[in-house]
């Protein structure tokens, strides 16, 4: 009853300022992501260029290193930048929520400065400690209360898909993501008590691990408390709005597409709303243990009394902003924004739905019938310089046996039988696979795999063995090893080469015709630069519904899944003349913030 008499209370001290709370939420993020980013992205941007650095990947890190590590340390001193301007953000919030709730009003300055001398008493361990309280707890119920830089720091979600199937990794990351979240939490009064009681870093996390003793689960119910309400009730009000939307296409057609665009534009600041709501109940629990003040603070417009022009500034920007947002659901609407048309389907590893062994003859045989415009699939270079078809550069996962391919012969391995998915298949050279995908008129995606145990020779005994067929059947290559991507266009240059990378804080700068990017890190900027430069992007490996939607939303060129059904479904559902609700329904579904 107490958790439930403090959201209670919470609620109402929101609702006193609520304005308040929303200009400062949008306006900081707005800063964060069109000033900060783009900054700091043009810093990265330079260093790269001044040292001539193509790109930043697992493979080349070692460039990093040249001119005495140089370009190591500005990088370095750039993410130090980053993670500090991240600090100052939750600093200036949580100040600001702060003097809102306790009646003194949205005063930019005085935040600022408590912001910033906070920053000044702390030590890298403090800003450590909140930042691991950001990235572990509040993102998992608030999409507002996180920072677009933050997001710059992510794990790619192939790696944690990779440690989530050794049951000893998965054990140890969630144990370890327990004892952080347990530490994040009884120290979340550190930063509060440093900028609102001017308290030393040491003092500060002292009176937090006293304050929060015995009450670790109260922290957690109040947080998921809040999450679930803030959930449900955006679903809710995209599931009325949908519905209402239904009735409109059914019914009143002549008023279909006004009731759409009014419609879209509710349920979106409804949303953001709701968001900004989660965000300052989340601050109110950092900042206000035990009581939540309710003290109304003077209006917005009281506090630019003396600013006719920072007022006039603040009507315009609200009007641009509803404006822009209004055009940008109209284009969506009318179906010219996001084309699935062109989208190319790609199965990964041959597979579709688990339909077989990955890389296998039987898997191709079944996905081929879906209609793919291309399997992709995997090559290793054997002991004898042949090519095998395989992911792994260990034979032990799919067959038990611990060896690597450059251990074995093309004949050696070809007689032994990988398990997956419930069924058994026999491994396969290349030649039996690519002269399957001839007879099926099955078009294939390449993927070249490299290991220091590769023969000087490997791509020219790729070239001449198989350059002809691939450029005839319209076949591509692509590769995370930008060796095989330039020696590629240097051989083969009419077989469309792409380069893999697993993380993409910018663009490359290559030669590649193509990009195959991971979706995690994945944003609009890249797609735009990249299509500027006439080169494609293909993303990889996208399996959920809304996350497929998301890469026809941000414009990609093609899908790599291991659902391939489910993307065939998906992109057909948008081709064939959907409804103004079914385009209100994907667009309320994807990430529509990320085009602001």
């Amino acid at each position: 009853m107490k958790t439930l008499r403090y959201l209670w209370r919470g609620n109402s001290a929101f609702y006193k300022n609520w304005w308040q709370y929303a200009i400062l939420v949008v306006v900081v993020q707005a800063v964060i992501k069109h000033l900060f980013i783009p900054l700091y992205t043009l810093a990265l941007e330079a260093i790269l260029a001044v040292f001539r650095i193509n790109y930043i990947s697992y493979n080349n890190l070692g460039v990093l290193l040249k001119y005495g590590g140089l370009p190591l340390i500005l990088i370095i001193i750039l993410a130090v930048l980053m993670l500090l301007t991240t600090y100052l953000q939750f600093a200036f919030m949580l100040t600001s929520i702060y003097r809102i709730s306790s009646g003194k009003g949205l005063e930019l300055s005085a935040a600022g400065r408590a912001a910033w001398n906070s920053l000044r008493s702390s030590s890298l361990l403090g800003i450590f400690v909140f930042l691991l309280y950001v990235a572990l707890v509040l993102p998992t119920s608030s999409s507002f209360f996180t920072s677009s830089l933050l997001k710059k720091l992510v794990i790619p979600d192939f790696i944690l898909e990779f440690l989530s199937q050794n049951i000893y990794y998965e054990v140890c990351i969630f144990a370890g993501f327990l004892v952080l979240t347990y530490f994040s939490i009884r120290l979340v009064r550190v930063l509060p008590l440093m900028l609102d009681n001017n308290y030393g870093f040491k003092e500060a996390v002292h009176t937090s691990w006293a304050e929060t003793k015995g009450h670790f689960i109260r922290y957690v119910i109040r947080v998921g408390i809040i999450a679930a309400l803030t959930v449900t009730s955006i679903t809710m009000a995209k599931l009325a709005g949908v519905t209402l939307q239904e009735m409109f296409d059914v019914h009143w057609k002549h008023l279909a597409f006004t009731s759409g665009i009014f419609l879209t534009f509710s349920v979106e600041i409804i949303e953001v709303l709701l968001k900004i709501f989660e965000t300052t109940l989340l601050a109110f629990i950092i900042i206000f243990p035990n009581e939540i003040p309710l003290k109304k603070s003077p209006t917005i417009w009281a506090t630019f009394r003396r600013q006719k022009r920072a007022k006039t500034i603040f009507g315009i920007s609200i009007t641009i902003f509803a404006a822009v947002l209004v055009l940008f659901n109209i284009s969506y609407l009318v179906g010219s924004f996001g084309s699935a048309k062109d989208m190319l389907t790609i199965s990964h590893r041959g597979v579709d739905a688990g339909n077989g062994v990955q890389n296998t003859l039987p898997a191709l045989e079944r996905t081929a019938k879906v209609k793919p415009d291309y399997v992709e699939m995997d090559l290793h270079e054997t002991k004898d310089h042949q090519f095998v078809v395989m992911h792994d550069e260990n034979l032990k996962a799919l067959t038990g046996v611990d060896r690597i391919p450059h251990d074995m012969t093309l004949a050696e391995i070809t007689k032994l039988t990988a398990h997956e998915n419930g069924q058994t298949a026999r491994i396969v050279s290349f030649d039996d696979y690519l002269a399957t995908a001839e007879r099926l008129n099955q078009k294939l995606l390449v993927e070249i795999k490299t290991t220091k145990y590769d023969s000087p020779q490997l791509m020219d005994n790729f070239k001449k063995k198989y350059s002809k067929r691939l450029m005839q059947d319209h076949d591509m290559i692509h590769s995370l090893d930008y060796r095989v991507i330039s020696k590629s266009e240097e051989l083969m240059p009419k077989i469309p080469a792409s380069f893999i990378l697993p993380y993409t804080l910018i663009l490359p700068n290559t030669n590649a015709n193509l990009y195959t990017l991971e979706e995690t890190t994945l944003n609009q900027k890249i797609v735009d630069e990249a299509h500027s430069h006439n080169q494609r992007v293909l993303a990889w490996t996208i399996n959920d519904e809304s996350d497929m939607q998301q890469m026809v939303f941000l414009n990609t060129d093609g899908i790599i899944t291991d659902n391939l059904t489910t993307l065939k479904e998906v992109l057909k559902d948008q081709n064939d003349n959907p409804s103004y609700a079914k385009r209100m329904s994907q667009l309320l579904d994807v990430n529509w913030q990320s085009a602001f």
